[in-house]
C-alpha cells in the first residue's frame, strides 16, 4: 500500500479493537508459541499471561 493510499483510508481503520479473549483462548492453546501478536493501543494493554 502506498503512502498516498493509506493516508486516504487511515482515519476509517480503527486501532483500539478489543481482543475476544473466550475466541483467542479457544484458538490458542496455553502451551503455544506466538511469534507476533500484532499491533494498536488495545494490544499493548492485552497481557498473554494472565489468560
Amino acid at each position: 500500500m502506498t503512502a498516498q493510499l493509506w493516508d486516504k483510508v487511515a482515519n476509517q481503520v480503527n486501532f483500539n479493537l478489543e481482543i475476544d479473549v473466550q475466541r483467542f483462548c479457544h484458538l490458542v492453546k496455553p502451551d503455544a508459541r506466538i511469534l507476533e501478536f500484532g499491533c494498536g493501543v488495545e494490544l499493548r494493554r492485552f497481557d498473554l499471561h494472565a489468560i
